[in-house]
């Protein structure tokens, strides 16, 4: 890294931004090959054994239910034999993506520990939203057609197998898979159910955080980290930089939960957007109000689909009726409506 080289005794600071896990997934052929056979079993398979694996490892609360199968996109065991073969293939070239960025990744901690920086590096390693719906439901091999309302074609999508990962395609995976990575949540990016905001969050700094390998609970936003890092460091955010007055920094810092597994949380409350998308997350408790309705399926019942326009008539029907409540305590995953018990709240 030049900056250590230039100013050894200088902190240092990266921002390491990837192109994985977005599309187009682009893979070197011998990674995605790696995962040959290893998603044959299916999204709705494949939801369930990341489910019972997460309860295992505690990553969820013990408790935690599935969310149900989403009605947006069909059941594994009702496709047909080329497209079981084709949204395998789209999921192990994903997979292969993914795990090729995670081994570029450890280069750089490789070159921390060179240098003898691993242990005094504050390294925190986040997504930007849940996984991505922008393959629709059958997938493809050009995600323009989706931004572009074209039709895929399956016996032209499986022409193109072979090239699923390289340059002549600008392949995404179908919503199954969009679902499945979301587990146990439900819905996706674009979204603010949990499914839509929700991301694994790894925090290292083996001088100054003594736990190994614990799980925090604590609720933080994407808004946190730089606040946390300023107290990590112990600096003040500068009120002015040359001569031009700053914003106040948004955010509340998460430090206080290094070392304390208990500490509560000092974010009470988030509000998220989205096109239309609302939530409110407060002290356990999310409100959500899903546009054009909780899926695509249900939103066609009422005439309304994901480029309907937000009319008045239409915003306070959603005002008056749509909102949904979920206690996070109780059901993290949003499986259980209970705003109709709680209208007085």
């Amino acid at each position: 890294m030049d900056a250590h080289v230039n100013a050894p005794d200088k902190p240092f600071y990266l921002h390491y931004c990837t192109g994985a896990g977005h599309a187009p997934h682009h893979v070197p052929k011998e990674w995605a090959d790696r995962y040959r056979g290893k998603f044959d079993m299916g999204w709705d398979e494949y939801r369930r054994i990341v489910h019972q694996r997460q309860l295992d490892l505690g990553v969820i609360p013990a408790g935690t239910a599935l969310s149900a199968p989403d009605p947006d996109f069909p059941r594994w065991d009702t496709l047909s034999g080329d497209q079981r073969r084709l949204f395998a293939r789209m999921m192990e070239v994903y997979a292969g993506f993914v795990s090729y960025t995670d081994h570029h990744f450890g280069r750089v901690l490789d070159f921390l520990e060179e240098i003898g920086e691993l242990d005094n590096t504050l390294i925190m390693v986040i997504s930007d939203n849940g996984a991505s719906s922008e393959g629709g439901p059958l997938g493809s091999v050009n995600e323009m057609f989706f931004f572009n309302n074209v039709a895929e074609e399956l016996g032209e999508n499986l022409a193109q197998l072979d090239d699923l990962g390289g340059p002549k395609v600008f392949n995404h995976y179908p919503w199954g898979w969009t679902n499945a990575g979301n587990t146990p949540f439900r819905r996706w990016k674009r979204e603010t159910y949990r499914g839509g905001i929700s991301d694994p969050f790894i925090v290292s700094w083996p001088a100054e955080i003594t736990a190994r390998g614990e799980i925090r609970t604590q609720f933080a936003h994407a808004i946190d980290l730089v606040p946390t890092v300023l107290e990590a460091l112990g600096i003040e955010p500068p009120a002015t930089v040359r001569g031009v007055p700053q914003a106040p920094v948004e955010g509340i810092s998460f430090a206080h939960t290094f070392n304390e597994a208990e500490a509560p949380s000092k974010h009470h409350t988030q509000y998220f957007e989205m096109l239309g998308h609302r939530s409110l997350y407060h002290d356990g408790w999310r409100a959500v109000c899903p546009w054009p309705g909780p899926n695509f399926t249900e939103a066609a019942k009422k005439g309304r689909m994901f480029s309907s326009p937000i009319t008045p008539e239409v915003l306070t029907d959603i005002e008056a009726h749509d909102w949904e409540l979920y206690d996070l305590t109780k059901d993290p995953a949003e499986t259980s409506n209970i705003a109709a018990d709680h209208r007085d709240s």
